[in-house]
């Protein structure tokens, strides 16, 4: 019988005594545990004031800087809070890290908001490999020390961003950083093509594409892990990586399921290599390429993110549709019908309301009369909700506007 294969990411979270939590007071019985319950009540304030800012779209900074303040106070606590929130994020990382090691370079950067729990794993991997771990603040570079300390590492090197000093590395890893170093969220993307809402996005992350883009030798790696569903913050993010001339591979994405305390989540894992490439490259055709699983399926319904991107990657003319709106002229869904550039014998139906998962349902082209019956039925039963109907069109970019 083969011998069942060591699950070391396991073995060295359990070393640290990471454990993550299962929801949120867990996390909190685990620091009244370690550190008493005074300590896990002032989290916990922290945390709700920062959960209550982003609910009501307030500014973040003073309320994210005051819980980071009070989780990196103790090392050991940064090391603990950390653990309980992301252990199984991080642990996917690392498992990831010990099944790719052949990817890294000699000379290493590690940016990541993680106190320098995955970095000090890969270390370990590659103890021939000089590793450099990014940190943000002081107060997280001291608990990313002390634990490189405790796990007696030699080849890691801690420092804050202006210590770098135009160093170039061989890779270039970004642990879960894209959504800490992003701009404001835009609240009118909603029923957009997707590639526009990507393109929006990617006015979020370019900054920090840039920035990471720049840490890299050329021809350098650099390894993307972030945590993010596969949606148009996603997408953003691909594009603000291919504006900084690093080259997105279908071939290289990893899609791992993962969860935090909030519940499931996903870990998108990509190898980006920085060089001057010889022809320009389809971000949507690589994001597109990433459902290929589902939209190669011929089914008569598409649902969420898969079927925005059906109807982007199949949508010729717009043949009639509504975008729908509050009193407060909020946009809350859309309606519309779109003929097929990919099957002219098809066409498709999209439905989509906030609070619910948006549906493209394909039909018939034979059917339009019957289908647009039912669009005007759609219609008409939103404006008897009161809501607002504006109908939209084409522009000469292909784009969807609002015409009334």
């Amino acid at each position: 019988m083969a011998k069942k294969q060591q699950d070391v990411a396991l073995k060295y979270m359990i070393e640290l005594g990471v454990s993550p939590a299962r929801d949120l007071n867990g996390v909190f019985n685990r620091i009244e545990e370690g550190f008493g319950k005074e300590k896990a009540q002032e989290l916990r304030k922290a945390y709700v004031a920062w959960t209550i800012a982003i609910d009501r779209h307030e500014e973040l900074t003073e309320p994210w800087n005051e819980l980071q303040k009070l989780r990196d106070q103790d090392p050991e606590l940064a090391i603990a809070y950390t653990g309980a929130c992301e252990g199984d994020i991080l642990r996917r990382e690392c498992v990831w890290i010990h099944q790719s090691k052949d990817v890294f370079g000699k000379e290493i950067l590690f940016a990541g908001n993680d106190r320098g729990i995955t970095a000090g794993f890969l270390a370990r991997e590659l103890p021939d490999s000089d590793v450099t771990v990014l940190c943000q603040t002081e107060e997280m570079a001291a608990a990313a020390r002390a634990l490189m300390e405790k796990i007696r590492v030699a080849n890691v090197t801690v420092v804050l961003k202006d210590e770098l000093q135009g160093k170039k590395f061989d890779t270039v890893v970004s642990g879960d950083t894209a959504v800490s170093h992003a701009g404001a969220e835009l609240e009118d993307l909603d029923y957009m093509f997707i590639r526009e809402q990507g393109l929006m996005r990617k006015d979020a992350y370019v900054v920090w594409a840039e920035t990471l883009a720049g840490y890299l030798k050329d021809g350098g790696l650099l390894i993307s892990m972030e945590v993010m569903d596969r949606g148009r913050d996603y997408l953003g993010w691909c594009f603000a990586l291919n504006q900084n001339n690093l080259e997105l591979d279908p071939e290289s994405h990893a899609e791992i399921p993962v969860f935090d305390h909030e519940g499931m989540l996903n870990l998108q894992i990509l190898k980006l290599k920085k060089g001057s490439r010889k022809e320009e490259i389809d971000v949507l055709a690589f994001f597109s390429n990433t459902y290929a699983n589902v939209l190669r399926i011929d089914i008569p319904k598409y649902m969420d993110v898969a079927a925005e991107v059906m109807v982007q990657i199949c949508a010729k003319e717009l043949l009639w549709g509504y975008v729908i709106s509050n009193m407060n002229n909020d946009k809350i869904g859309k309606i519309a019908l779109y003929s097929s550039h990919v099957d002219d014998t098809e066409m498709f139906y999209y439905q989509a309301m906030k609070g619910n998962p948006i549906e493209v349902y394909r039909y018939p082209y034979d059917e339009k009369e019957i289908i647009m019956d039912r669009l005007e039925h759609d219609a008409r039963e939103a404006a008897q909700q009161g809501w607002r109907l504006s109908k939209i069109m084409f522009d000469m970019n292909g784009n969807e506007i609002m015409i009334n």
